[in-house]
């Protein structure tokens, strides 16, 4: 038999006839019956407190995943902003080079610009725009090249916004 101290408590009535019942109902002395009252509480909080201890480092572990996910996401979106920051820069590009006049309407021999020519289809008087009137454009103040590289700038605009409307 295992050594026993005395401990003296006091009990609200009700849990004292609780015991009291539960100690006649077993045929056992209050004394059995407490201390097995209190043998299944501290094993119960013992395995409480595992489960506890074991829940907890499932969450730690879903806490560390979440992290590595928003960490990969972050820079899945700093990729983002910086792809939107080259991407204004092109069309910042393209809008400034619209703005350049590109030849002569080769029925009015006003000035057209890119956007005249790229977007309106006509010129300031009207009049229908087709590429080919740049071909003939004789006092165009752009170079050959600077403006394939117009077309270029403009043919790059165009295929970002089909990519665009494809996400």
């Amino acid at each position: 038999m295992s050594k026993t101290t005395p401990l003296y408590l006091r009990l609200p009535s009700e849990l004292k006839e609780q015991v009291d019942r539960m100690a006649a109902a077993s045929d056992a002395s209050l004394t059995t019956a407490v201390a097995q009252l209190v043998d299944v509480g501290l094993r119960n909080t013992d395995d409480q407190m595992s489960h506890l201890r074991d829940r907890v480092t499932v969450l730690e572990g879903e806490v560390r995943d979440l992290r590595d996910e928003r960490d990969a996401v972050c820079v899945q979106l700093a990729q983002v902003h910086e792809e939107v920051s080259r991407n204004r820069m092109v069309i910042e590009s393209v809008v400034q080079r619209l703005k350049l006049q590109v030849g002569t309407c080769p029925k009015c021999h006003v000035a057209v610009t890119g956007q005249q020519v790229f977007v309106d289809g006509a010129c300031s008087n009207g009049h229908n725009l087709q590429t080919s009137a740049l071909a003939s454009a004789p006092k165009s103040t752009l170079s050959q090249p600077d403006l394939l590289a117009a077309l270029a700038v403009v043919g790059v605009a165009l295929g970002l916004a089909v990519m665009a409307s494809r996400n």
